[in-house]
């Protein structure tokens, strides 16, 4: 019928969805008007008023109707971001991305609730199925695509409402959305009966409810009613074998689907329309039932409901005492039992529940800081009633388990193991076991009288760097085979026994990880906020802000940076050579130290060091059009267009993020240079080397979990130049850079087929953090070594997007890349202009390209 775009709406500065009619070609003799194009115009403008006049949260709002300078009819709509329900369901089928099977049947309650409201207003949908449901990102379920919608008279006193038809003088009779006796409209696989015969007269409130049945019948069973996953078939034969009969029965396809879900679809899918529930809202109430883990009418099964019926069939044999008193007894007993069974799947029901929402809620325990604590107390709280009853659990498989096995209703089979995590387990313990060997030999062989210093010093390292290397990759081994343990399930004969010992193992499971494995990273997330809590009461703050707030001692402020003592932080002192005050992140490692040369050693457990960099009027950027003019450059390119802005202070790490840092942030190591690796004529790999192949989303994500962040293109170049114009930090010709920075040199340039730059900087690859001379803020490595990862996205020189005050990003309309700056040592050093700039996409890798960390100021 038409097509939808996404417009801006500048009156009101916002995004909006704009459905239009498509138009008719140019020359097309069909383009006049017909019966059938006026129908299909009719259609469009009743969807939009059906739309606009239901006014329910789950339902999209339409905001405007008219005509585009075609003549073709439009409406507008609320855009909504996110997913369909039918993306959602493969998620949920493998438990990804936080869904499960309880919480779309959260979803499906929520399209209840929507569609009883419509219903009392007169309308009923026809083509409710998956794709028709969209899932906002912030909980909005909402139910779209009203094209086939149909209005219908509704009687309710004197809270009766009616849609008003306002081309049709308001009979709802009228309206082209009533279709005519045989016609077939909607999605066969979630149609009903009544609609696939084509009997319109049938069709109502109650064709939505079969709908909302048939998509609880996926949910189950993982493919739609009447559909197969083996073999596709067309909506013809869909449509043939719905007028036939029911679809496949779900216990033949899903045996461990939830029996309560089981009732509640087939009463929903029933064949006659008075069999099903009689309103969306009686449906909605069951599915609310069981997500409360309460009693399902639709689920009604069990020895009394037995007991009833052999009443009914034997009233005479009923009418004696004695019998009767037999019956009642046995009766209580028997319900006793199943009470008490029934109160025991409940209470397993409502473990589980809780146990995978620790596990959602543990995710969410982020950043690392005093602010979280009271939510790491309470989960904290929380797990510890869950897991006090975990002994319980595990009696009560074992005892499942053993009586099982023993009455022959169930057998073992072996569960396979994830092989990409058993490979990367003895990936690890062969990184380990071979510098293992390569240890030993090295401690078992005398050095040689004729060893020259580089091999010399490739031992020392080697002792150095090697042990701790081997215990990282040992425990990675051992971390990732506890992952996946040789298990074996149980296959039962009852589907009923197979629902319980697999609801029970999954249970039993989730609480081990819980106990053994998610409690301990948050009693240790708990702790290191008391530590950030504890930093900010150092007494070095009260001598650090006095120090910063006098000129006289720290003129690089000008007494203008009010700082209080900083969460998370100590301070160090202040850098003689640039004047500048720095400070210990005491999250991300241990304190450092002084070396003999007065500048910090840096170690494999070092924590980042970060520099209080001042503020005020910042240039960024580079012009080659104008020689009197600022920041002339004869190679700067029109993407370095010169920009300005006020910055607030900061804070910027004083090195690029280490190996060790990221590992203790993350728990694992990625990068193509790991720590013990001998390249070339390279000293060792160590864990003070810098971090590289991450993609921009893990460097942002992993920095905010301990309340850092990547600096934006603004900062970074206003802290690289450090109060300097000049072309390479120091001077405006390449040859000085040389000396001041790891570039493309004699050592890498044959590794890659480069023309010999005819110089040695002392590394082919990435070198160990501090190895060159810092810039005039005392920040190390901004040119060369590893490239760095900034907040901003891309922009061009056609994006006029000023930078924002404050911070200095800038925010380019629709823009997907990420910059990043500095170069590397791949870079050549005509190419390490403080200026340049490079672009990647957010999820992109590259084994030069890393990350230095900022932090904004505490207000």
């Amino acid at each position: 019928m038409g097509i939808v775009l996404r417009v801006h709406d500048p009156e009101l500065n916002r995004t909006l969805a704009l459905k239009r009619m498509k138009s008719p070609r140019r020359g097309d003799a069909v383009a006049e008007e017909t019966p059938e194009s006026a129908r299909r115009i009719a259609r469009f403008l009743d969807e939009a008023q059906v739309t606009g006049q239901l006014d329910h949260p789950g339902i999209i709002p339409v905001h405007e109707l008219g005509l585009d300078p075609e003549g073709q009819p439009y409406f507008t709509m609320k855009l909504v971001r996110g997913k369909t329900l039918q993306e959602v369901l493969p998620l949920a089928r493998e438990g990804s991305e936080g869904w499960s099977t309880t919480r779309v049947v959260g979803v499906l309650l929520r399209i209840c609730e929507a569609m009883s409201y419509a219903h009392a207003h007169g309308v009923v949908h026809r083509d409710l199925k998956p794709s028709n449901v969209m899932l906002g990102r912030f909980g909005e379920v909402f139910v779209m695509d009203w094209g086939l919608a149909r209005v219908f008279g509704v009687s309710d006193g004197a809270h009766s409402t009616e849609l008003i038809d306002w081309r049709h003088g308001g009979s709802p009779g009228s309206s082209p959305l009533i279709t005519e006796e045989g016609e077939v409209f909607g999605t066969p696989a979630y149609m009903s009966p009544e609609q696939a015969l084509g009997d319109s007269d049938a069709v109502g409130p109650q064709t939505d409810v079969y709908a909302v049945g048939a998509i609880l019948y996926e949910v189950l069973c993982g493919t739609a009613p009447f559909t197969s996953k083996s073999s596709p078939v067309d909506n013809r034969q869909v449509l043939a074998r719905l007028r036939s009969g029911p679809p496949t029965s779900i216990e033949e396809v899903a045996r461990s689907a939830p029996p309560e879900l089981v009732a509640i679809c087939r009463r929903a899918m029933e064949r006659v329309q008075e069999s099903r529930y009689d309103s969306m809202g009686h449906l909605a109430d069951d599915l609310r039932a069981y997500l409360e883990l309460r009693v399902v009418r639709a689920y009604r099964t069990g020895p009394l409901v037995e007991l009833r019926k052999w009443v009914a069939r034997n009233r005479s044999a009923a009418g004696l005492v004695a019998a009767l008193m037999i019956v009642l007894l046995g009766a209580g007993i028997v319900f006793g039992g199943f009470q008490r069974s029934r109160a025991r799947d409940q209470e397993l029901r409502a473990d589980s529940l809780e146990a995978t929402q620790l596990a959602a809620d543990a995710e969410r325990l982020w950043p690392i800081h005093p602010d979280a604590l009271p939510s790491m107390e309470n989960w904290m709280a929380r797990a510890d009633g869950l897991i006090t009853r975990s002994g319980d659990r595990t009696h009560e498989l074992h005892a499942l388990r053993n009586d099982l096995l023993r009455t022959g209703r169930a057998k073992t089979v072996p569960i396979p193991t994830d092989p990409r995590l058993t490979a990367e387990a003895d990936a690890a313990h062969a990184r380990a076991v071979s510098w293992s060997a390569y240890l030993e030999e090295k401690r078992a062989t005398p050095p040689r009288n004729d060893a020259t210093p580089v091999e010399i010093e490739q031992v020392r390292s080697a002792f150095e760097v090697l042990p701790a290397e081997i215990e990282y990759w040992e425990a990675r081994a051992k971390h990732l085979r506890r992952d996946s343990p040789v298990q074996e399930a149980l296959q039962c004969v009852d589907r009923f026994d197979q629902s319980r010992a697999d609801a029970l193992t999954r249970l039993v499971n989730g609480l081990e990880v819980l106990e053994q494995r998610v409690r301990p990273v948050i009693v240790e997330r708990a702790e290191s906020s008391r530590v950030a809590r504890q930093a900010a009461e150092s007494p070095a703050w009260t001598e650090a802000i006095a120090q910063i707030d006098d000129p006289s001692i720290c003129g690089a402020y000008g007494g203008k940076v009010r700082l209080r003592p900083q969460v998370g932080l100590v301070p160090l002192g202040c850098d003689p050579r640039s004047g500048l005050h720095e400070f210990w992140h005491v999250l991300t490692g241990e304190r450092p130290d002084k070396g003999e040369d007065g500048n910090w050693k840096i170690g494999p457990e070092t924590g980042v060091i970060l520099v209080l960099v001042p503020g005020g009027p910042a240039l960024a950027g580079a012009q080659a059009t104008d020689p009197l003019a600022a920041r002339y450059d004869p190679d700067a390119r029109k993407t370095e267009a010169p920009r300005r802005v006020e910055l607030d202070p900061y804070f910027l790490s004083k090195y690029e993020l280490s190996q060790g840092q990221w590992r203790r942030i993350t728990g694992r190591l990625p990068g193509a240079f790991i720590a013990g690796m001998s390249l070339y004529s390279d000293p060792r790999v160590t864990a003070s080397h810098p971090v590289e192949k991450i993609s921009w989303w893990e460097a942002r994500e992993t920095l905010a979990r301990v309340g850092l962040e990547l600096p934006t293109e603004m900062q970074w170049e206003h802290s690289a130049r450090a109060g300097r114009d000049f072309r390479y930090l120091v001077s405006g010709e390449p040859n000085v850079i040389r000396s001041l920075a790891n570039s493309l040199d004699s050592r890498f340039a044959p590794l890659v087929g480069a023309a010999d730059p005819g110089f040695d900087d002392g590394f082919a690859l990435p070198a160990q953090l501090g190895s060159f001379d810092p810039n005039g803020y005392g920040l190390f490595d901004v040119l060369g070594n590893v490239a760095e990862w900034c907040r901003d996205a891309y922009s061009d020189s056609c994006e006029k997007a000023p930078p924002r005050a404050g911070d200095g990003e800038v925010v380019p309309v629709e823009r997907f890349a990420r910059s990043y700056r500095g170069g590397s040592y791949r870079s050549d050093a005509f190419d390490l202009r403080v200026s340049r700039r490079h672009q990647l996409g957010p999820d992109d890798r590259a084994e030069d390209l890393g990350v230095r960390p900022a932090r904004r100021i505490d207000p």
